[in-house]
């Protein structure tokens, strides 16, 4: 099996995947392979398929229905329709922020006091990358530096009860995550987020770490609220 210049598996998996629908394997409309299916033909977890898949709805190649599997759709963006599902999504979204934030913040607190240099590092490195795939706007590598980032703060925090329930938690968010970044063009200010979360981490100050994630997170609702309002 041929691999990409990406690193980790859920990358390999997506790349594939991406290339195989490029290619014309599956058609329009068409039913992917059941995740069950594609972790036996990848030789990898069930999460490593699921975020893959993920990525590729953000680019608007597939769309996930819950219960039913993967289906093909055409290779473009489609701001009308992200638009739509966050319209009936809005109340939803925000308790699952409010959720998200009480997670966050508490791991935020906790790693701020043991975070090493490297593991800062990481995530200048995460963060750059991520700004990177703005320019031009690159939506499945944005999901996926966005949510490796954020992974880190529970990574570092090293509580593990924190780090399931943040599971639980991106998997439902990463639906809206990947609509996010086909409407929002505040990308911009979502990396100035991560770098202030990043300073406070290097001063281990708790609570500026979980202060600045607070305004981070639910600064990702606002922008969506105006979106919707005001069509900018």
């Amino acid at each position: 099996m041929h691999y990409s210049k990406w690193n980790n598996v859920t990358e390999h998996v997506f790349e594939n995947i991406k290339t195989r629908l490029m290619e014309g394997e599956f058609p329009l409309n068409s039913k992917l392979p059941s995740e069950k299916m594609l972790c036996e033909a990848y030789n990898v977890g069930r999460s490593s398929v699921r975020e893959a898949l993920s990525m590729l709805e953000a680019l608007g190649m597939i769309r996930i229905e819950r219960g039913r599997g993967s289906f093909v759709e055409s290779i473009q963006e489609n701001t009308t329709k992200a638009k739509t599902w966050y319209q009936s999504k809005t109340d939803s979204l925000a308790e699952l922020i409010d959720t998200r934030c009480c997670l966050e913040c508490l791991a935020a607190e906790k790693a701020a006091v043991i975070i090493t240099d490297d593991q800062i590092a990481t995530m200048e490195n995460l963060n750059a990358r991520f700004l990177e795939s703005a320019k031009p706007t690159d939506v499945a590598h944005l999901l996926h530096y966005d949510t490796q980032f954020h992974r880190l703060i529970f990574q570092v925090c090293n509580i593990g009860l924190l780090a399931q329930l943040n599971e639980v938690v991106e998997s439902a968010y990463a639906e809206y995550r990947a609509n996010a970044y086909i409407l929002t063009q505040h990308i911009d200010i979502a990396a100035q987020g991560h770098s202030q979360i990043i300073a406070a981490m290097r001063a281990h100050n708790q609570q500026l770490a979980k202060a600045v994630v607070e305004i981070h997170i639910r600064q990702s609702l606002e922008h969506i609220t105006k979106i919707l309002e005001t069509g900018k």
